[in-house]
C-alpha cells in the first residue's frame, strides 16, 4: 500500500520530465540553431538558383507537353478504330 501513493507521483515527474524535455529540445534545441542557418543559406543561393530552377520547371513542362500530345493521338486512334469497328458490326 505504501508503494502506491508513491508510484503515481513518481511515474508522473518521470513523465513530466520526459515531455517538457522533448517539448524544449523540439522548440529551443540545437536543431533550431541549424535551421537557421540553414534558411539564411537558402536566402543567399536561392537568387542565384532561381533562374536555373526556372529553366528546369519549362523543360519539364514541354517534355510533358510532348507526352500529353503523344498519349492524346494514341486515345484518338483507338476512338477512330472503335468507332469503325462499331460501324462493321
Amino acid at each position: 500500500m505504501f508503494q502506491r501513493w508513491l508510484f503515481w507521483p513518481l511515474f508522473a515527474a518521470i513523465m513530466g520530465f520526459g515531455l517538457g524535455g522533448s517539448v524544449f529540445w523540439g522548440l529551443d534545441g540545437p536543431n533550431t540553431t541549424i535551421e537557421q542557418a540553414d534558411a539564411a543559406y537558402e536566402q543567399e543561393t536561392a537568387q542565384s538558383e532561381a533562374e536555373s530552377k526556372m529553366e528546369e520547371a519549362d523543360e519539364a513542362l514541354a517534355k510533358y507537353t510532348d507526352w500529353l500530345m503523344f498519349f492524346t493521338g494514341v486515345l484518338a486512334f483507338a476512338t477512330v478504330g472503335l468507332g469503325v469497328a462499331i460501324v462493321g458490326l
